[in-house]
């Protein structure tokens, strides 16, 4: 029970929980596995959107200091601020902006169906890609 709790007191300190019902099973996402996806639904315009939790628990196991902990945290929120600036559809977009808390930093974005998670894109594809954003 008192796992149960401590969940709740989690998820409820984070605005994001407040904005979106999270529903299904998550999927990992990132270099390490560290992003949780949840699909989501908007409570007031029901709109779809995957949220992104980043447990500050991932961070436990690395051997580090505290202060490169918290640094390694800023750069994930600074590109995720980064991200919110940009408007093209080759790229993600954030419709939720990221959200602290003591727990977790978490963000919504456009729904994300699937992960390519160990899939490797060719040059050509990335060259592509990259001048396709350029455009």
């Amino acid at each position: 029970m008192k796992f149960i709790e401590n969940i709740y007191k989690s998820i409820s300190s984070n605005s994001i929980f407040r904005t979106y019902d999270i529903y299904g099973q998550p999927f990992n996402s990132g270099t390490d596995a560290e992003w949780e996806v949840y699909s989501a639904k908007n409570k007031k315009t029901l709109e779809e959107a995957s949220v992104f939790v980043l447990y500050m628990k991932h961070f436990d196991n690395l051997n580090m200091s505290k202060e490169s902990k918290k640094n390694l945290i800023d750069i994930y929120i600074y590109g995720i601020r980064c991200l919110e600036t940009f408007n093209h559809s080759n790229i993600l977009k954030i419709i939720h902006p990221v959200s602290e808390s003591k727990d977790m930093v978490a963000f919504a974005a456009e729904p994300c169906e699937n992960n390519i998670e160990g899939s490797q894109l060719e040059e050509k594809e990335i060259t592509l890609n990259f001048y396709q954003i350029l455009d």
